[in-house]
């Protein structure tokens, strides 16, 4: 009997996948104090062959270069930058390494050019694919909002099962302090206020989806702001990979 239910489920598991694990298991956000040349995150310890997602919100007259990190991985671009339509120098970018190297003392960089403001957040995934994680994406470059701030939806996701990867941030701010807050079930992996004339901020934000469809991120700001934006990127989970591990335990008995 105890062999007929272990067939019993592992056909069920074959003909239905199993849900990815696909979750934020920790994040790092840092922000700059006036003009610098590069920023550099604090150290964190990584798993290799996880996702790194990286958020980042700059304002410079100068270029901006890739990220790169202490273990040597290569870095593409989700989002490409984009200025923001009220400033034309205030501009975001999300960029993300797949199947990394992982370890202790990871940190990692963003350079300039020259000089700029810069806010990043940082995140490690689990449970995504390995490759070709990325699924679709979308930002939108002229809100005027307080609340209700979004991206763009996206194209329909691919698999029910994915992680949404959010973005806001201002080009534009009033005096004093502005800051964000997500909404529409997103958690803030990072926050980082806007001080006027003194730095740059942003929020990275996830949520875990089993619905398909379009995407789009929402968040909250403190108050009015002109030129923000608002992106969203999604990332397909690993959900063959959860299937076999599940298999395989049935199998084995564990």
């Amino acid at each position: 009997m105890k062999l007929f239910w272990k067939i019993v489920l592992l056909l069920l598991l074959m003909t239905k996948p199993a849900d990815g694990a696909v979750a934020v298991v920790q994040s790092i956000q840092a922000q700059s104090s006036g003009q610098v040349t590069s920023i550099t995150t604090g150290s964190i310890t990584t798993t290799s062959g996880r996702l790194i997602i990286f958020d980042v919100a700059t304002r410079s007259d100068f270029g901006l270069s890739q990220i790169n990190d202490s273990k040597g991985n290569t870095y593409s671009y989700a989002i490409s930058p984009t200025a923001s339509s009220a400033d034309t120098a205030f501009r975001v970018f999300q960029s993300y390494a797949n199947n990394i190297v992982g370890g202790a003392s990871h940190n990692f960089t963003v350079p300039f050019d020259d000089q700029g403001h810069v806010a990043v957040v940082c995140k490690e995934v689990s449970g995504a694919l390995t490759s070709n994680a990325l699924d679709v994406t979308a930002i939108k470059v002229d809100n005027l909002c307080t609340t209700g701030c979004t991206s763009t939806a996206t194209a329909p996701i691919a698999q029910v099962n994915e992680l949404l990867a959010g973005g806001g941030a201002i080009g534009v701010s009033g005096t004093g302090t502005t800051s964000y807050t997500a909404q529409s079930g997103f958690t803030a992996n990072g926050s980082l206020s806007n001080e006027y004339a003194v730095s740059i901020g942003l929020i990275g934000a996830s949520l875990v989806v089993s619905t398909g469809g379009g995407k789009t991120f929402t968040f909250d700001l403190s108050q009015e702001a002109d030129g923000v934006l608002g992106w969203i990127t999604t990332w397909k989970a690993d959900t063959g990979a959860a299937a076999v591990s599940a298999r395989r335990r049935i199998i084995s008995g564990d």
